[in-house]
């Protein structure tokens, strides 16, 4: 289980990362001026959506990479701030294992429970 997430992710990632170092090289050796902003926001807009697909963890990356002007160029920290407060809800079906696992079962716990979520994961 663990090699097929490593993989997964592995194939997911990298392409992101390529496109990501060529753009970063680019727009450090134009000093973000006459570079392709198309190109620049479509592969700033596939990291985003790559760290939504492969979860919490790399959402949490995602949050923490938008706040990096000195690492990212400014098409990417605008595209990944969005991954603050724009990422789709986890359905609840999927949250409650963890919940009960922590802290036992929900209805034993809570009178009540909205189970319509408020954020993302």
């Amino acid at each position: 289980m663990i090699l097929a997430r490593t993989i997964h992710v592995s194939i997911k990632l990298i392409p992101v990362i390529l496109a990501l170092k060529k753009d970063r090289i680019l727009w450090i050796s134009k000093e973000g001026k006459n570079i392709d902003e198309k190109r620049f926001r479509r592969n700033a807009q596939r990291i985003l959506n790559t760290c939504i697909s492969l979860g919490p963890v790399f959402i949490k990356f995602g949050q923490w990479l938008s706040s990096r002007a000195d690492i990212l160029p400014q098409p990417y920290l605008e595209a990944l701030s969005k991954s603050h407060d724009s990422v789709p809800a986890a359905p609840f079906e999927k949250v409650r294992p963890i919940i009960e696992r922590d802290i036992g079962k929900i209805d034993e716990k809570f009178d009540e429970l909205d189970q319509n979520a408020p954020s993302g994961e």
